[in-house]
């Protein structure tokens, strides 16, 4: 059914668009028990286990940044076979592309999140800050994640090379 029907609609479609319908399907997936079991099962492989520096992982594939920007998705994203789910980018502030981290720590502290899933978030300060301000920035957003991340990614691109 993937490559005959779903494939072709997603790739038929604007990337932003199958962005959507594929998160809606997610949605729709992770909100009814008997599919979201039949998925879990579906997507559970064994033979795909590897380990890395000590950590365990279901599959050698993760969800890179920008695919779940507000860790609305990260259940169904591991049930579907992903080993970590990397959520944001994240601002101070939040933009178009980009989750603002009080908003995404909200989705993070509700009920059990992601319990036993590796979940990494990708960390961007606000480029027309100041140097200081940028340091300040990633500090704040580095606080409020430590507690609900298992790693933190830093875009540099955007952080002073005095850090």
């Amino acid at each position: 059914m993937y490559k005959s029907v779903v494939r072709p609609l997603l790739f038929w479609l604007s990337p932003s668009m199958s962005r959507k319908v594929f998160l809606i399907g997610l949605k729709v997936v992770n909100y009814t028990p008997i599919l979201r079991r039949f998925v879990k099962y579906s997507y559970s492989i064994p033979s795909l286990k590897r380990s890395f520096f000590g950590i365990d992982f279901i599959s050698p594939v993760g969800i890179a940044s920008g695919v779940d920007w507000k860790a609305d998705f990260t259940d169904p994203l591991s049930d579907i076979g992903a080993a970590f789910v990397t959520v944001g980018p994240l601002t101070v502030r939040g933009g178009r592309s980009s989750g603002k981290v009080r908003e995404v720590i909200n989705n993070m502290r509700e009920a059990p999140f992601n319990a036993g899933k590796l979940t990494f978030v990708d960390l961007n300060v606000e480029p027309t800050s100041s140097d200081e301000a940028k340091v300040e920035e990633l500090d704040r957003m580095y606080t409020l994640i430590y507690d609900f991340a298992d790693a933190a990614i830093i875009n540099f691109q955007n952080i002073p090379a005095s850090m």
